[in-house]
């Protein structure tokens, strides 16, 4: 763990700008490099991330998306694991997970918190969302709210997308609620190495838009 610099290169600032008011404590800048910071310390992170050490690839991860980075880890108080893997003709992605302390055995719980592309561009991560074949109801609502709503639907997209979700639409009153049902997943290592050793996926689903008047 090592403590942050003071001052910010100018070049580097407009990294920072897009998410350093929402999210000042997740992401900081040293050197020209983007760490994972918890008031004002620099911490290590843990995990697999192939040749590369996690740092790296937490730097490219945050260059690439900084927002969505900010947000995955900014609720994270315990330690930052990430595992950098491939699915099909998927690009390479990043599963992130934050730990609680480990016991005297050095066992932990954490949770899952996201997944987000490794590199800048990903064409394959948070595809334009499409309507079951027989899903009647979607088909006639969904060219609506692209319609009337287009960045809220794209948001939704992105928001699903991290969570490895499915999207869904609940309409109320005058309100389209757009919602993402996915896995909250609890996770242990049972050896300190910040590696997921078991998982407990638990079906939920949260809201990502909402359309229309309150």
């Amino acid at each position: 763990m090592r403590n942050l610099p003071k001052t910010t290169h100018p070049k580097q600032k407009s990294i920072l700008r897009s998410f350093a008011i929402a999210f000042p404590v997740a992401i900081a800048m040293v050197g020209s490099e983007v760490v994972w910071a918890q008031n004002g310390m620099q911490r290590d992170i843990l995990g697999d991330c192939g040749a590369r050490s996690c740092e790296v690839m937490f730097d490219r991860v945050a260059r690439g998306y900084p927002e969505l980075t900010a947000q995955l880890t900014s609720d994270c108080d315990g330690d930052l694991s990430l595992q950098v893997f491939k699915s099909g003709r998927q690009w390479p992605r990043v599963s992130f997970v934050c730990w609680e302390a480990a016991d005297s055995r050095g066992e932990r719980t954490g949770s899952w918190l996201g997944t987000l592309p490794l590199l800048k561009g990903d064409r394959t991560f948070a595809p334009q969302w499409q309507c079951g074949e027989f899903d009647r109801v979607c088909q006639e609502w969904l060219p609506q709210l692209r319609s009337i709503a287009p960045e809220t639907v794209r948001n939704g997209e992105v928001q699903c997308a991290m969570r490895n979700g499915e999207l869904f639409f609940a309409v109320v009153e005058t309100r389209v609620d757009l919602r993402c049902g996915f896995f909250a997943t609890t996770v242990w290592d049972e050896n300190g190495d910040g590696l997921v050793d078991y998982e407990d996926p638990v079906s939920v689903d949260i809201s990502v838009g909402i359309i229309g008047n309150d």
